[in-house]
């Protein structure tokens, strides 16, 4: 592997999250098969310090017009909130049918989503965040639902299951396995709340659904075994953790 040029004089790493080098995990998940060489990743530890992910679920979910923003299922979208920039990043159907399939997985892996090396990444700094959309985040008139569900619970213990609440997302899914009540997932299986028989049909609004933290920024390796000296630059200048890793 050619020498990777030193990063030189940076600010030292501030940590708001406390978080910062907490490794997620690169293998398997339910969007592919795992890493590809030369891939450039953002990776969240979140599950190291909180399991079951409530610190960093958004709760209520945030509806988001994805399309009007300009979001795409193939790039992350840059946003500022209180002097801090963070990307939007559009978590598919297509592997995640439901924003619990995405949870479950992140719960045992972290989150580790590929990002195009071509990303302008000079506007991330320790503090920036992966917000995860999904099309079906936000539930709509979860009134309707409410009486239906007994096992509802707030993850935050904040809202009644007549709110907009993240824990609609174990309960209200049309298409909830009978009798068991576990569905499954690639990483194994997880538990989903009761519905009981007669509920209406949920219907579904887009929205932001997670605040992941960015603890680290991974390069894959090339077959060759070399990383391109530029974007390992542009990594190291985030002030973010940069690891190099290979296949």
């Amino acid at each position: 592997m050619t020498p990777l040029p030193s990063p030189g004089t940076r600010t030292p790493l501030t940590d708001p999250h406390g978080l910062l080098g907490l490794p997620a995990s690169g293998g398997a998940r339910l969007c592919g098969p795992g890493r590809t060489a030369g891939g450039l990743y953002l990776e969240s530890g979140l599950n190291v310090v909180a399991p079951d992910l409530a610190p960093f679920l958004m709760d209520p979910p945030v509806p988001y017009e994805a399309i009007e923003a300009g979001l795409s299922a193939i790039a992350p979208l840059a946003l500022q909130h209180q002097g801090l920039w963070h990307l939007i990043d559009h978590v598919g159907q297509v592997h995640y049918p439901y924003p619990v399939d995405f949870l479950a997985e992140a719960a045992v892996l972290g989150v580790s989503r590929k990002i195009a090396p071509t990303l302008d990444l000079t506007r991330l700094t320790p503090g920036s965040c992966l917000l995860l959309y999904h099309d079906r985040a936000a539930l709509e008139h979860p009134s309707a639902l409410a009486p239906f569900l007994p096992d509802f619970r707030c993850p935050c213990g904040v809202h009644q299951a007549d709110e907009p609440c993240a824990g609609h997302h174990r309960s209200a899914l049309p298409d909830r396995p009978t009798g068991s009540g576990q569905r499954p997932l690639g990483t194994g299986t997880y538990r989903l709340d009761r519905t009981l028989p007669g509920a209406p049909a949920p219907k579904y609004r887009g929205g932001l659904f997670l605040r992941a933290p960015i603890t680290r920024i991974v390069l894959v390796t090339s077959h060759q075994g070399q990383v391109n000296p530029a974007l390992y630059q542009r990594a190291v200048a985030t002030g973010l953790p940069v690891a190099v890793e290979s296949l």
